[in-house]
């Protein structure tokens, strides 16, 4: 029985990726002495057995724990970072004449990824997200066009750009909005 209880709290532990390293160690320890003094409270081994079996999901509970403490600072902040990389490849005037259309798809990426992370994280990492890809994809603009003698910059272009790219703030904050408001009342 320890086997199988020891291979449930690893099971448990993994599941709960990217959340904070010592937020994840003290659940696992909780749950793991919660565990043992149901164990040592059953009396037959039907009892114990029964304990072990009306044992949540391992993915299931692990769910819940990041639902209530969300994901650790590290991994918050790769996710941060691959959206500024999105963002900058996005930008149009990195790509050929009749390219457009991979910066589109590109920049669709960037807002879908953005919008995971708001959900995935909550409204103030969505917010920096997209704050920082949208950021970086408008320095990214900038610096190609000081950079470059090719393009003939239009004020509407600029500011079509400039609106466009602040898309990516709205969604990421969105995102992180509808997770709090959907999120159930029990966690």
């Amino acid at each position: 029985m320890k086997d199988q209880v020891d291979e449930y709290l690893t099971r448990v532990d993994m599941a709960m990726w990217g959340m904070d390293k010592e937020a994840r160690k003290g659940i696992v320890s909780e749950l793991g002495t919660h565990i043992e003094d149901s164990m040592a409270d059953a009396s037959t081994p039907e009892a114990k057995e029964k304990v072990f079996t009306e044992l949540e999901a391992p993915k299931t509970l692990a769910r819940s724990y990041k639902a209530i403490y969300g994901y650790g600072r590290t991994f918050n902040i790769l996710l941060i970072m691959d959206c500024i990389v999105m963002g900058i490849f996005s930008v149009p005037l990195l790509y050929p004449e009749n390219w457009e259309i991979l910066a589109s798809i590109l920049f669709a990426g960037a807002v879908a990824e953005v919008g995971l992370v708001g959900y995935m994280s909550g409204n103030k990492i969505g917010l920096t997200a997209g704050i920082s890809s949208a950021v970086a994809r408008i320095l990214t603009f900038i610096l190609i066009y000081i950079l470059s003698d090719n393009y003939i910059l239009r004020t509407d272009d600029a500011l079509a750009f400039v609106i466009v790219s602040m898309v990516l703030v709205i969604v990421g904050y969105g995102m992180g909005m509808a997770k709090e408001r959907w999120q159930p009342e029990e966690l």
